[in-house]
């Protein structure tokens, strides 16, 4: 951690600044060390250079979600670097909020001095957002993950990683000019609740983006929620076993029939398989949704009325089958040229 990020965040309980009270250095920067709110009443911990400002009341489901994705990202440290995914993810990602190329991104950032990249993973959105703004990125994750998203990231001088619960960051109200939050907001208690606290820390002429989770065809809701009821008391190792029998099958039914895999996995189980992975990403697809407490799913509709109901207005819209991909803005903020290409995708 370096010492100049306590310029920025404040207490997650009080609000009080923060302050250094004790530290161990390593080559330039806090590698362990606690912080403490100026009242003095409030204490936090820096682990291996990542600060770490959770509240007490981290529910034991919240704690087995942090876990789940602490495992994985440990586990799967090249999850979205390595060659095998990171061009086609990184694709869908420009694609599905609306930028669709780099270019476009970096203009979209230009202006943007304050990022916030909620439920950061390993931080690949943050290392793609660093390399094309000269503002602030941010990346926040409840689990262990951000602990080697930091030692991969820095080296980037505008990157800084904070282990914190989205719901509770330690930053000041209207704070970011844009927020992303990319399949980590159904992963919370509840997805709605989540997003309209993550707005209390958006500018008024901020914009946030969101994915979460489409509700699927009532048999695979129903067949999920059974199922789950089971894979999410597993341990981790046994949800991995069980996530690669799925990979397994899934590619066992595309080896004879792609349209046959993606008939059941739409509509029955979630047999997860795409050639454009490796097989260890195929696997952890599927322990994404089989293993954290929380994996809620939502209508179109239903996110369509969240941003409505703040008084966002939507700059783009996308529906796939897995997901509900939305950028909005605060009425009154600066068009940008890429407003023209609005579109909205409907499922097929």
């Amino acid at each position: 951690m370096r010492t100049s990020l306590l310029e920025y965040l404040v207490c997650p309980q009080c609000g009080d600044k923060l302050y250094l009270e004790t530290s161990h250095v390593k080559d330039g920067e806090v590698y362990h060390g606690s912080l403490k709110c100026h009242q003095g009443v409030h204490e936090y911990e820096i682990d291996r250079g990542v600060p770490v400002l959770l509240t007490q009341d981290i529910t034991e489901d919240q704690q087995q979600v942090a876990q789940v994705f602490g495992d994985k990202w440990r586990t799967t440290p090249d999850y979205g670097y390595s060659d095998a995914t990171l061009s086609f993810q990184r694709a869908w990602y420009l694609q599905k909020f609306g930028w669709g190329n780099v270019s476009r991104l970096r203009k979209f950032l230009w202006n943007k001095n304050m990022i916030l990249d909620a439920g950061c993973g390993l931080g690949r959105d943050v290392k793609l957002y660093a390399e094309n703004t000269k503002g602030i990125v941010f990346g926040v994750d409840i689990s262990d993950s951000v602990m080697v998203a930091h030692e991969r990231l820095k080296h980037l001088p505008n990157v800084y990683l904070i282990k914190a619960d989205m719901t509770k960051l330690p930053f000041p109200s209207k704070y970011f000019d844009f927020i992303a939050c990319d399949q980590a907001l159904h992963h919370t208690p509840d997805t709605m609740t989540s997003f309209k606290l993550l707005l209390q820390y958006l500018k008024h002429r901020g914009q946030i983006s969101i994915y979460v989770y489409k509700k699927k065809s009532a048999a695979r809701e129903y067949i999920d929620d059974m199922i789950r009821e089971h894979t999410t008391m597993m341990s981790y190792a046994d949800c991995v076993t069980f996530a690669t029998a799925c990979a397994l099958f899934g590619k066992m039914v595309s080896d004879i029939n792609v349209d046959l895999q993606r008939a059941i996995y739409w509509n029955a189980i979630k047999c997860f398989w795409g050639d454009d992975y490796d097989f260890m990403t195929n696997v952890m697809i599927s322990l994404d949704w089989y293993h954290p407490k929380y994996a809620w799913r939502h209508t179109p509709d239903e996110v369509r009325g969240w941003y409505a109901d703040a008084g966002l207005d939507v700059k783009n819209f996308d529906v796939s089958d897995s997901g509900v991909s939305v950028r909005g803005y605060r009425p009154g903020a600066m068009k940008s040229k890429d407003s023209k290409n609005k579109k909205e995708v409907t499922p097929k």
